[in-house]
Formats: structure tokens, C-alpha cells, sequence
């Protein structure tokens, strides 16, 4: 059988239509619900092959809950450490970050330690220069003091 939509709309048309005009018998309604429901679960517990299958569903409910709850349980260890795992990966990003930023900086630093030290060692030229002259302006002065004393005649206060 080839149904098209077509069709299918017209049988479900026609049975729309004739729903008003079918007897009480077939309709369903909520007490007769209710009562099929009850006549049901009273025959099968009756016997005793539907109380074991009560049972075995009964059973089955406890094991699903006591499942859930277990699995409520683990869900909430997991978020509870996976809430660890993050702070923890946070922070050594957090570090890793700082690090890249000092690494980062390791070249003009070490620029700035290279003219440094260029300046220390202009400075040493510069005092070791200095120290040459203030050597030679001392014995300059040490000359000059022994041309002065030769120049000068001895006075006769002089003890030394």
C-alpha cells in the first residue's frame, strides 16, 4: 500500500469526522481508564507469576534509585574535584603567565646590564685616570715643596 501525504491527511479527515458519531463503548474515557487499570494490576496480582513480576519491577525501581543516587553522589565528588583541578590549573597558568612575562623582559634586561657594565668600566677608566693624576699631582707638590726648601735658606727656627 503507497500512501501519500494526500491520502493520509483524508483518512485522518474522515476519521475526525466520524469520531462524534462513534458509541460510548469505544470511547475512552477516564473512569473506564481508572478501571481497566485496577481490573489490570488486580489479575496480575492474583497470580503468582504477576506478583514475581511486580516484584522483579519493584526491585528493579530500588536498584535504578539506589543507582541514582549513587551516581548523584560520584557526579558531586567529580565537580567537586574537577572545581580543585581548575583552581589548581588556574594558578600554574596564573605562574606560567608571569613567567612568560619575565622570560619576555630577559633581553632588555639583559641589554640594560651590558651598558651597565659599559658604564662601570668607562668609570673605572675614569677613576683609575684620576688616580694617576692625583698621584702626579702629589708628587708634583712633593717637587715643588723640595725646589721651595733648596731655594730657601735654612732659617735658624727651624729645629728639624
Amino acid at each position: 500500500m503507497n500512501l501519500n501525504l494526500n491520502s493520509l491527511r483524508q483518512v485522518l479527515n474522515s476519521l475526525y469526522e466520524e469520531l462524534p458519531y462513534l458509541p460510548t463503548a469505544l470511547r475512552g474515557d477516564g473512569n473506564s481508564t481508572e478501571n481497566l487499570s485496577h481490573k489490570f494490576l488486580t489479575s496480575l496480582t492474583s497470580s503468582d507469576q504477576g506478583q514475581d513480576l511486580l516484584f522483579r519491577y519493584k526491585l528493579g525501581l530500588y536498584q535504578i534509585k539506589n543507582l541514582n543516587k549513587q551516581a548523584t553522589r560520584m557526579a558531586n565528588q567529580t565537580s567537586t574535584r574537577m572545581s580543585s583541578v581548575q583552581q589548581d590549573i588556574n594558578e600554574h597558568w596564573e605562574g606560567f603567565c608571569h613567567m612568560h612575562d619575565k622570560i619576555s623582559q630577559l633581553p632588555s634586561l639583559s641589554q640594560q646590564v651590558d651598558d651597565l657594565n659599559r658604564q662601570i668600566s668607562d668609570f673605572e677608566k675614569f677613576l683609575a685616570q684620576t688616580e694617576i693624576a692625583i698621584l702626579s699631582l702629589e708628587a708634583l707638590d712633593e717637587k715643588t715643596k723640595e725646589v721651595e726648601m733648596q731655594r730657601k735658606p735654612p732659617s735658624l727656627m727651624d729645629v728639624s
